[in-house]
């Protein structure tokens, strides 16, 4: 239940667990999750085949707007939208549909539960419906740049969105500073105010209390173990091949010549052994093998 005398924030994403124990990253959620501390939050996520439209984990509300009939047909979210384009061209005829669905449901949401702040994670398509409905319903908006939507969106006309999107916000934070210049160099004005909020870790899991050396059974190694989070991807802004050892050297003295050599994209894929995916209850347990491993 909504709280009169608290801020009321609407999360948009196009990332979002769909149902608890989803293999979708569950950043958003977990970032949404923390705010309820605060404020009153509802997030709003695309719908998709075995999701349900309305429901509350925790305190937090989550809706899913739909955006085809019937469901089967919701396959442009889950899995990545820029991925999902690229395998099966088809898609791009519901990316209209997925517009008109999220601003309907976000202007419906606004209006009924009177909401102060939109947050918008990635500056499209979520950024584009928020300056929206933001001026229709004069609600400011909060816009978080990741990575996809500045690196991978590229061309004139989607350049100009982005620089239309983060010129009309309130506010717009971003994952690092490569993307603060990035949208520096797109033409966003200084005028527009930004910071750099980094992905939080939350150290109540991720500590060195918490290792389990059944990781090490399990790959059979004996050697040093490199942990990677995430994926090494171009839209990422990854490009560690780029970089000297000296470099690397400089900021962490654990990167090693032997370490070095499998940093780079081709030898890491090379070099690299998959026990898992990226479940949360996988990556504690190796960032936990790893720390001991680097900092004892």
């Amino acid at each position: 239940m909504l709280n009169s005398h608290r801020l009321r924030i609407l999360v948009l994403a196009s990332t979002f667990p769909r149902w608890r124990g989803d293999t979708e990253p569950p950043f958003v959620y977990t970032l949404s999750d923390g705010l309820t501390e605060e404020f009153d939050v509802t997030v709003l996520a695309p719908h998709g085949p075995g999701c349900k439209t309305d429901e509350t984990w925790g305190e937090l509300r989550i809706l899913r707007f739909r955006y085809f009939w019937p469901e089967r047909f919701e396959k442009l979210a889950y899995g990545g939208i820029l991925p999902n384009l690229s395998r099966n061209k088809l898609l791009w005829l519901l990316v209209p549909c997925f517009f008109i669905g999220e601003f309907v449901a976000a202007m419906r949401i606004v209006r009924s539960e009177k909401i102060d702040v939109l947050h918008a994670h990635w500056v499209i398509p979520q950024g584009l419906t928020a300056i929206i409905v933001g001026w229709l319903t004069n609600t400011p908006v909060v816009t978080t740049c990741h990575a996809a939507d500045m690196y991978a969106l590229r061309g004139r006309f989607r350049n100009m969105l982005k620089r239309w999107v983060l010129n009309r916000c309130q506010y717009f934070t971003a994952v690092n500073h490569q993307l603060v210049e990035e949208a520096r160099a797109l033409g966003v004005s200084m005028q527009t105010p930004s910071s750099v909020i980094s992905m939080g870790v939350d150290t109540s899991l991720f500590n060195p209390c918490r290792r389990d050396e059944a990781l090490r059974q399990t790959l059979n190694a004996s050697g040093p173990i490199i942990l990677s989070v995430g994926r090494l991807a171009e839209k990422k802004g990854c490009g560690l091949e780029d970089l000297s050892l000296e470099e690397m050297g400089a900021v962490e003295a654990g990167i090693t010549a032997d370490v070095f050599d499998v940093l780079g994209v081709e030898n890491s894929v090379k070099s690299r052994t998959s026990f898992g995916g990226t479940a949360p209850d996988t990556v504690r347990r190796a960032a936990a093998e790893a720390r001991r491993r680097f900092l004892g």
